[in-house]
């Protein structure tokens, strides 16, 4: 990475971390025992995930995710005699490529000091992605509930979870409850689609903390 790249990234993280409260270039001060790229992204940077090739299923990059983040890389690097991937930068279009995947794996294993390490910049910078809320739910001990499918044991979990929202959301007029569902025929006990919608949204939100609203609603009302 060219010294203004990396000035820039560096100088976006450290505002990111400033603006979240919390120190993260401090790290690598005095001696410090390396550690994994992969390790300290998770303790540093909650609001980020690591990129893999088969996240979601797919295997080829054609996520937005990869697509994104190999496109930033390119426009990076393309021109420059500086290519710390070794990848070939034929087009900033299309899939990620293979090569550009397999080095993001390669280097969340390497181990370095601090997080204003080049390597680690890289990692932060052009493998991974947002958080989302239902990343977090899969660090607890919930599970989301499919959205799809009407099989007993999903349609029970969708039914509990319509009473626990209904409960406690008591007393409130129509439009006044948490998510605005509420119309004449909520005292029904049938779980409406708009309860549905409206978690499998909540689900995609980008964030990596633990007290924002949705994750919060998302892990009560969407979760079992």
């Amino acid at each position: 990475m060219n010294s203004l790249v990396l000035k820039g990234v560096l100088g976006f993280s450290a505002s990111t971390a400033v603006a979240a409260g919390a120190t993260k270039l401090a790290v690598g001060s005095g001696n410090v025992e390396p550690k994994s790229i992969s390790k300290l992204m998770g303790d540093h940077y909650p609001e980020k995930r690591l990129l893999f090739k088969g996240y979601q299923g797919v295997f080829n990059g054609s996520q937005p995710e990869w697509k994104f983040v190999w496109k930033k890389y390119f426009n990076a690097y393309v021109g420059s005699p500086n290519n710390p991937f070794s990848v070939q930068l034929t087009s900033a279009d299309g899939n990620a490529p293979d090569a550009f995947m397999k080095a993001c794996k390669d280097i969340f294993g390497v181990k370095v000091s601090s997080v204003e390490n080049e390597k680690f910049v890289w990692a932060l910078e052009y493998c991974t992605r947002q958080t989302s809320v239902g990343d977090l739910i899969y660090g607890t001990e919930k599970r989301p509930v499919p959205t799809s499918g009407n099989q007993g044991d999903v349609s029970s979990k969708w039914t509990e979870l319509w009473n626990t929202y209904r409960a406690d959301n008591q007393g409130k007029s129509n439009g006044q409850d948490e998510w605005g569902l509420f119309v004449s025929s909520t005292n029904e006990t049938n779980v409406p689609q708009e309860f549905k919608d409206r978690c499998a949204k909540e689900i995609q939100v980008k964030t990596g903390d633990l007290k924002h609203r949705s994750f919060v609603n998302a892990l009560k009302y969407c979760s079992k």
